[in-house]
């Protein structure tokens, strides 16, 4: 059974332990089809999948007590009122699948902070 964590809504430290731990290792980056497929109709540069792995983790998913998946949120340096998100699957292998990649606003990045803000 898979549990997930949102940043803005509930994340414990234990969790924020895990992700750490998790983040640790050193993961060979690939990009799904699909992954490249956005990364060209959103016009971006072939390989900035590979930066998404470093971005600000907003939603984590833990699967049989390990860090399963994370979804990340970077600066889109070429739109200053973006940021690229991205899906990735860290696998066991030491592997990270970069599933999907999307842009959001920077309006709901604010939203995010002003919620984190205000809880702790």
């Amino acid at each position: 059974m898979s549990k997930l964590y949102n940043i803005g809504v509930y994340y414990p430290h234990d969790v924020e332990v895990m992700v750490e731990n998790a983040m640790r290792k050193r993961y060979e980056i690939i990009a799904t089809r699909h992954a490249e497929d956005k990364i060209a109709k959103l016009k971006l540069p072939n390989n900035c999948y590979k930066a998404m792995l470093h971005g600000r983790i907003v939603e984590v998913e833990i699967e049989d007590g390990r860090v399963n998946k994370i979804i990340t949120r970077l600066n889109n340096r070429y739109n200053s009122k973006e940021d690229l998100c991205a899906a990735i699957l860290l696998g066991e292998d030491r592997t990270a699948r970069v599933k999907t990649i999307w842009i959001n606003r920077i309006l709901i990045r604010r939203l995010e902070w002003k919620i984190m803000k205000e809880k702790f």
